[in-house]
């Protein structure tokens, strides 16, 4: 027969003692665990997706810094290639975001063309004159870089002829589509703009020199038509 003894109390302690780690003993095994477990932050998947699309933010932020690397609040210009053309011309503009919003004056009696196209024989302008107001918008920065836009334009053609005693008023009006590119520096600019449109006569009148009173059987030729321009501006930015 066999029979077991049982163990006494100093016995068993050893035992468990050998049989459970110590405090800091466990401490260092989960350690090593988690460490094993744990993936390495520079191997996480997905990574390389998250590495790839790192440069889009930076591409946008770098356009941004690129748009507001000028910022221009407004700008003043003055267009001399109007001595060859329609006449010269001064204008305006305030800028809201990437759009540009502008208002022109245009002294007409100078410009060449606009003589070659309107005056006949023995006939000279008066105070003639042209309003507009326009809206470009900007690709690249603040006023400056290439833009298209729309702009609409009231003309005003006053003429005498001496010879035969008679004046003649007309009103234009000329809606247009604009394009251009504009240079510019951090307080100076100089750019081009080209626009088509419809010059559409809108009234006219015809006097008497003498009398003021329209005289019998007279009438002004209507000269609507197609109408195109350019424009070269030299200004400043504030």
């Amino acid at each position: 027969m066999i029979s077991f003894k049982p163990l006494s109390g100093t016995a068993f302690t050893a035992i468990a003692l050998q049989l459970v780690p110590t405090s800091a003993h466990a401490e260092e095994i989960k350690e090593s665990a988690s460490t094993e477990v744990e993936p390495s932050e520079t191997a996480q998947p997905g990574d390389a997706e998250s590495g790839s699309n790192k440069g889009q933010p930076a591409d946008a932020s770098q356009k941004a810094q690129s748009r507001q690397e000028y910022k221009h609040h407004g700008a003043v210009y003055v267009d001399p290639l109007g001595f060859l053309l329609f006449g010269p011309s001064l204008g305006a503009e305030v800028a809201l975001g990437p759009v540009g919003l502008g208002a022109t004056f245009r002294w007409f009696n100078p410009g060449l063309l606009g003589k070659a196209l309107f005056l006949d024989e023995g006939s000279k302008f008066t105070f003639s004159y042209g309003l507009g107001l326009n809206a470009q918008y900007y690709f690249l920065s603040s006023l400056a870089g290439p833009h298209i836009g729309l702009a609409a334009e009231y003309l005003h053609v006053a003429l005498e002829n001496e010879g035969s005693r008679y004046k003649t008023v007309s009103a234009y009006i000329v809606p247009q589509l604009q394009g251009g590119y504009r240079y510019g520096w951090k307080r100076w600019f100089i750019g081009g703009v080209a626009g088509v449109g419809y010059a559409a006569r809108v009234s006219s009148r015809i006097e008497d020199l003498d009398t003021g009173e329209a005289p019998t059987g007279a009438y002004v030729q209507n000269e609507s038509s197609v109408y195109g321009t350019a424009r070269l501006d030299l200004g400043v930015y504030f």
